[in-house]
């Protein structure tokens, strides 16, 4: 299938997760479609294009709403701005832009403990308003990307070098098995 095949190339290494998380529709023939569950039931999906077309990603709702692959998160979080970001992250979500709204903190705030903020190299104002909103409700870490890098593009490895610079200890990368210092 194009759509898987495309996926398989912006995060490899991550098949089993992938054949987990994405879907697929005739409606929406070239999209990935990553849809967010609660309760048994699909609550919102975004599709994103895997040939370029405009606009990127196409969603069943309003997205401020949601964090995409908060119900999967536990504890901390991997806190990206989309959801193949998120995925190329332990613990990832994501909150589709690089402003989270109000109900998107809230609900941030009500689950972790702990979070790595991991915004795209570009968004340095961003992070910095991020980091300074959610410190006095959460133990916050800065995880540092390029200038043109996000977690998506720069890999799973690479994600698992920068969350250990920013204080996150593996014990065995290739089970994903992750606890905090």
């Amino acid at each position: 299938m194009k759509v898987f095949e495309y996926m398989k190339s912006r995060i490899p290494g991550r098949t089993q997760l992938l054949l987990s998380k994405i879907r697929w529709s005739p409606d929406l023939p070239d999209r990935a479609i990553l849809p967010i569950w609660a309760g048994g039931k699909v609550q919102f999906w975004t599709a994103r294009s895997t040939i370029g077309a405009i606009p990127k990603f196409l969603s069943s709702g309003r997205k401020s709403n949601f964090v995409y692959n908060i119900n999967e998160a536990t504890g901390w979080a991997v806190l990206c701005e989309g959801p193949l970001d998120a995925l190329s992250c332990p613990n990832g979500i994501a909150i589709f832009g690089k402003h989270p709204s109000d109900t998107q903190l809230k609900l941030i705030i009500s689950k972790f403990h702990t979070i790595y903020i991991a915004l795209d190299g570009d968004a340095i104002k961003e992070r910095q308003n991020l980091i300074k909103v959610l410190s006095p409700y959460l133990k916050v870490k800065e995880v540092e990307f390029g200038k043109d890098e996000d977690p998506c593009s720069t890999g799973y490895d690479a994600v698992f070098t920068r969350l250990r610079k920013a204080g996150l200890q593996i014990i065995n990368k290739e089970e994903r098995t992750i606890s905090q210092l």
